[in-house]
């Protein structure tokens, strides 16, 4: 975040607004005759400080632009295949998000805080990645090497950068160099120390070495150790990048990730449905573990778009707000980001993913905020754990057969042999998908008893606000909500029993978290007893999965 003395004006350029205030401070309200003129004005503050959080946009916007100019460019002169356009438009999104970041942090360091200038200077220093091809095209002409990288860092590596031979022109080493140098000189221009320009500049030239070289060296022989095709291999660097930009608006923002650190056992239970779907279809392959990490990142964003929107119905119970406007709009960016990479590569894994998103979106943020409407409040509850199913059985299923492009070239023989595949599958998946949904919808009832006074404020139709507004005992419906969810988690021993045709461990697992279900009503702590629940879930669905997978 950013701030700025209290005599700053408040002004505005861009996607970036100068105000006097953190975004997200407290406001105390004014009372008397003067109360109305003072609230318009904090109304005011309030929508500059909303308009500074769209910085994150802002950034991937102007990153988004140059990539596209930049691929336009070494298309034209010959350099770049048009075939590569899409995987290409990817990576140069990622890199030049992640150049912008890198970048934020080297000022950040250089000048020891934040501040909106350097917002701004990363914006139009990013501009400069479209000038190494109009540079060169005078001593190079049309179809010359290629751009790249550092390559075979540190081998061949020249401190002044300037090295045809590895594919590093005239016109590249000139951008990186301007970049560096006017880093350095507008910083020492904006703090008055030149001691903090020196160091901006030497940071910066760090900073070019470590992005262009060794980040991407270590890429680069990963993406070769997994074998992956030049495609893949681009999407795969890519996707890293938006990594690294989170890894750095983490590291800006540590009140966000701990918070959402706080909050992630919610997501525990999709998890492990992810895996125990892969494992009831045989195949726990590396495709279904980087489905695993995103249905994390998916948790998270879910966390956030309720948490965002839940802020004014949260404060009267004292909850501790952790997260800004501009965590906000970064994680739905990374989010988008990372799943158009995926479908670049022609998986349908992706699609599963924007279930879980348009999901998230109706369930918490508005016009809908179906949260407060029962029961679609529940079914949507239920459509995340079967996505969460599904997205398991799909990762096994493409990590078997391939994805879209392998099965292009196939023959016809090939090709009815994958439908008949098809066809065997269909139907366990289809009856554990439907299991998932009808399952969660019970047991997500439970976790809304810890809530149930915010509820009744906020106008939340749940199980419990309904059934108190009729004269019935909360306590007396929560025993009978907590029974109802042990036999949907013993209800899923069955499925396991059917794919592997073992009986005695999958009933002893079913039995012991449902009998740990059945207790957690004695607990005095509802809040306690809905993390106990999440815990007992997760273990459970771990535990089958191990168990299929063993079989």
């Amino acid at each position: 975040m950013t701030t700025t003395s209290s005599t700053a004006p408040n002004t505005a350029v861009g996607f970036i607004a100068v105000t006097n205030q953190e975004p997200g401070a407290s406001r105390t309200a004014p009372t008397g005759p003067i109360a109305a003129p003072v609230d318009a004005a904090d109304h005011r503050v309030a929508h500059d400080s909303d308009r500074e959080s769209l910085w994150p946009l802002g950034l991937w916007f102007t990153a988004l632009i140059v990539g596209v100019i930049r691929l336009a460019e070494e298309w034209l002169l010959g350099t770049r295949l048009l075939l590569e356009v899409n995987a290409g438009i990817a990576l140069h999104l990622g890199f030049y998000w992640a150049t912008a970041f890198v970048f934020l942090g080297v000022l950040r360091v250089a000048t020891g805080r934040h501040e909106p200038w350097q917002v701004r200077l990363v914006c139009l220093g990013l501009w400069l990645g479209a000038l190494p091809p109009l540079l060169d095209l005078p001593i190079s002409g049309l179809n010359a090497e290629r751009y790249s990288y550092l390559r075979n860092f540190p081998h061949g590596f020249r401190f002044w950068f300037y090295n045809p031979g590895q594919a590093i022109p005239l016109g590249e080493a000139v951008t990186l160099w301007l970049s560096i140098v006017g880093v350095g000189a507008i910083t020492a221009w904006r703090t008055r120390r030149p001691w903090r320009g020196a160091l901006a500049l030497l940071l910066a030239y760090v900073a070019v070495v470590l992005t262009f070289g060794v980040y991407h060296q270590l890429l680069s022989v990963w993406t070769t150790r997994l074998g992956l095709s030049q495609q893949a291999g681009t999407l795969w660097r890519a996707a890293w990048h938006i990594l690294l930009v989170l890894a750095i608006y983490f590291s800006r923002r540590p009140a966000f990730l701990l918070g959402l650190l706080r909050r992630s056992l919610h997501a525990l239970p999709c998890v492990a449905a992810v895996l125990l779907g892969s494992a009831l279809q045989g195949e726990v392959a590396g495709r279904t573990w980087t489905t695993v990490a995103f249905m994390v990142l998916s948790g998270w964003l879910a966390l956030v778009h309720n948490d965002w929107h839940d802020r004014e119905d949260d404060a009267p119970q004292g909850r501790v707000r952790y997260v800004e406007y501009s965590d906000y709009a970064m994680m739905n960016l990374v989010w988008l980001s990372l799943a158009g990479f995926w479908a670049l590569e022609g998986s349908i894994l992706p699609w599963v993913f924007v279930l879980i998103y348009i999901t998230s979106v109706v369930y918490s943020c508005p016009p809908y905020r179906l949260k407060k409407l029962f029961p679609f409040n529940l079914a949507l509850e239920g459509a995340w754990g079967a996505s969460a199913v599904l997205a398991g059985i799909v990762a096994a299923v493409e990590a078997r057969y391939g994805v879209a492009p392998a099965i292009q070239g196939l023959s016809a023989g090939d090709f009815e042999r994958l439908r008949t595949a098809d066809a065997a599958f269909a139907a366990p998946a289809l009856v554990a998908v439907a299991a998932a949904f009808s399952g969660w919808c019970v047991v997500a009832a439970t976790k809304d008893y810890k809530d149930i006074e915010a509820d009744r404020l906020a106008g939340v139709q749940t199980v419990y606000t309904l059934t108190m507004s009729r004269g019935f005992d909360s306590a007396q419906v929560h025993r009978m909500v907590c029974r109802a969810a042990a036999l949907c988690l013993l209800s899923v021993t069955p499925l396991c029993m059917w794919a592997t045709g073992s009986v005695v461990p999958f009933l002893i697992v079913g039995a012991a978290a449902a009998s740990v279900v059945c207790l957690l009503p004695r607990l005095r702590h509802a809040n306690a007893a809905f993390q106990w629940l999440l815990v007992v879930i997760g273990v459970e669905l771990l535990t089958l999965a191990s168990l299929v997978v063993a079989a």
